[in-house]
């Protein structure tokens, strides 16, 4: 079990906790703070009830799940307890009814094209990074991709150029591509990368490729005994189960071939934002949904 520790707001940022009536508001709050949180309060729960498990429980509170953190905290704890685990459960936040067995992949490059660049009187037309990146940029836009299997693309970020008269010699951009089958997926790199390929060589310019992110597709089927487990939980609990695909660290096994699913703790909104909140009723079933089917999963004693 694990519940990763990083946010994705920056050093500085007043994280306090304001309690708004039943509600509890901070940056981080439900992503994933209390998720941290209801792990802990489940070892203590078992430790003051005296709960022995069967198997061996191995938990982690990892980084890298947020930004360009490309999982590796969730990828080092797996390389350790790959041999030694038979499922994984990545604790979540918000949704308490909601469980993940479904992996969102996806491929992030950072791509950087350079040119000769100059003025933009005395050079002209001289190369531009701008220009060819803002060609790829159009390229890849028009390029279609199935539904289902849903599959994504999107430029998120772009810099380049020094000032409104230089004809710039370097521009990047950040590519994410995203798909739940790993074919699909596969083949929208392939042509995305042909379009960076052509732009730079149209333009008379030069190209490098970062990967910057690697997180692996894959699934289970509902039928599957760790997905039975957590939902007959939840019966149980009087939580009505709701599943949906999604790019949390369930990745990781699911992409290793592992079983893997994502539980959540409460209900809440806004992650990611500095209004971001959760309530603080659902919290102790959410405790309860996660201890449940880590006994349930491991076996008592």
């Amino acid at each position: 079990m694990a519940a990763h520790l990083d946010t994705v707001f920056p050093k500085g940022t007043d994280v306090r906790v304001k309690r708004p009536g039943t509600r509890l508001l901070a940056p981080g709050i439900g992503d994933n703070s209390v998720a941290i949180a209801a792990l802990l309060g489940m070892l203590e729960a078992m430790n003051a009830a005296g709960l022995q498990t069967e198997g061996d429980l191995h938990l982690a509170s990892n980084t890298g799940e947020e930004r360009l953190g490309d999982r590796k905290g969730m990828k080092a704890f797996m390389a350790e307890v790959k041999d030694k685990v038979a499922a994984t459960i990545a604790v979540e936040g918000m949704k308490v009814n909601r469980i993940i067995h479904t992996a969102v992949g996806s491929r992030r490059y950072k791509v950087t094209y350079t040119a000769r660049g100059g003025h933009r009187w005395g050079h002209f037309p001289s190369p531009s990074a701008i220009h060819i990146l803002g060609w790829a940029i159009a390229e890849i836009s028009r390029l279609e991709v199935p539904t289902d299997p849903k599959t994504t693309y999107n430029v998120g970020v772009i810099r380049g150029g020094t000032t409104v008269n230089t004809i710039a010699t370097e521009a990047e951009m950040l590519v994410d591509m995203r798909s739940v089958d790993t074919r699909a997926l596969a083949d929208l790199e392939r042509r995305v990368l042909a379009i960076v390929d052509k732009a730079a060589t149209e333009g008379d310019g030069q190209v490098k490729l970062d990967m910057v992110g690697d997180r692996p597709a894959g699934s289970i089927p509902a039928d599957h005994p760790v997905v039975v487990t957590c939902r007959a939980v939840h019966r149980a609990l009087g939580i009505q189960t709701f599943s949906e695909a999604s790019s949390t660290d369930a990745n990781v096994p699911l992409g290793m071939g592992l079983p893997g699913i994502c539980l959540s703790i409460t209900e809440g909104a806004n992650e990611h934002r500095l209004d971001e909140y959760i309530e603080s009723g659902p919290i102790v079933l959410g405790v309860k949904n996660i201890l449940l089917a880590a006994v349930a999963l491991t076996g008592k004693a």
